[in-house]
């Protein structure tokens, strides 16, 4: 294990070196099923094509921006998600960075 780490919490005696779907293998070639979802962060699965063409598109037009500014896809994404849950009385939508917000 890499001991270049801050010492800030206990890892799992595993390194991951490709991941598929809901399949992460490690550097021994054991594959192990992501309950984890990167904490719950990443519960799409890993390498969908239709995802990683959607991330290729918009890292090459704008990669992130400040929650002080909108852009054009979060408008619509916005606009969008308030739309397909307005039968359950949602009118407004705050967008977070991390989940901490």
């Amino acid at each position: 294990m890499n001991n270049d780490f801050m010492n800030t919490y206990n890892r799992l005696p595993v390194v991951f070196k490709t991941a598929k779907g809901a399949v992460l293998t490690d550097i021994d070639d054991k594959e192990y099923l992501d309950f984890g979802a990167g904490i719950a962060v990443n519960c799409l699965g890993h390498g969908h094509p239709s995802l990683v063409k959607a991330v290729q598109q918009q890292a090459a037009s704008m990669m992130h921006i400040c929650n002080f500014y909108q852009s054009d896809v979060s408008l619509a994404f916005a606009r969008a998600l308030v739309e397909s849950c307005s039968s359950v009385g949602m009118k407004k939508v705050f967008l977070g960075n991390s989940g901490a917000e």
